[in-house]
């Protein structure tokens, strides 16, 4: 499989930095990670990268990431799982009895920032609080993986540990908030008119004023 952009950017910051470990490819990913302050914190001996959507890729299968984006879409199923291996269907020797099922949550997501999309798999605490809206704010982290596991496709997600909303930060300043929601629209190019509602209410900025710099075309706001 022929080197990612980022990853020909590892090994050049090995050769320079670390000559003597320049092909362990995996250890470079962590250490340029920290050198770009992507790393959020260890937890049980790996790190958690902070990384755009863009920079998701084969190549980091297997990484714990962290990213920070909008709720596309979301679909939430609910359904009875065993106790013991976690699966619907259970594969346990022997078999645990329906009657003693415990419910369970999945939530399939898709979160976008301004680099990209990407599909995101929760398997919540039934006990909690985990309701989630399209054009929310969200950060999550979690494991990268193959779509459904399929080795033979470029297709990525997520499978995440925890998916929890970005708390609004309205410091009362319209201009600033004018400006975060005017460059999200613009690199994201189109952006539907219920999610830039969204991102004008938690800023404090009138969408009239979003409106007025972009066209409203069909439902969504379009910067072209």
């Amino acid at each position: 499989m022929p080197l990612s952009e980022e990853d020909r950017k590892v090994l050049e910051f090995m050769e320079k930095n670390y000559p003597q470990y320049k092909d362990n490819l995996a250890l470079g990913r962590l250490l340029y990670a920290k050198h770009l302050g992507r790393v959020a914190r260890s937890v049980g001996g790996g790190e958690i990268l902070k990384v755009k959507i863009k920079d998701i890729n084969p190549s980091i299968v297997g990484s714990t990431v962290e990213v920070v984006g909008l709720l596309g879409h979301v679909e939430k199923y609910v359904f009875k799982r065993c106790p013991k291996c976690w699966r619907k269907d259970c594969v346990c020797n022997p078999k645990v009895d329906e009657g003693r099922f415990i419910d369970a949550v999945r939530w399939r997501m898709v979160v976008g920032d301004e680099t990209g999309n990407i599909d995101v798999l929760y398997f919540p605490n039934v006990s909690g609080n985990h309701d989630f809206e399209v054009g929310r704010e969200v950060v999550v982290r979690g494991r990268v993986k193959f779509f459904y596991d399929r080795e033979d496709s470029d297709r990525i997600e997520i499978l995440a540990s925890n998916v929890s909303y970005v708390e609004p930060k309205n410091n009362g300043v319209e201009g600033e908030g004018l400006s975060i929601v005017l460059d999200f629209v613009r690199k994201a190019k189109k952006v539907s008119v219920d999610i830039v509602k969204k991102l004008c209410e938690k800023h404090g900025v009138n969408p009239e004023l979003v409106y007025n710099v972009f066209e409203v075309r069909d439902g969504y706001v379009v910067a072209e």
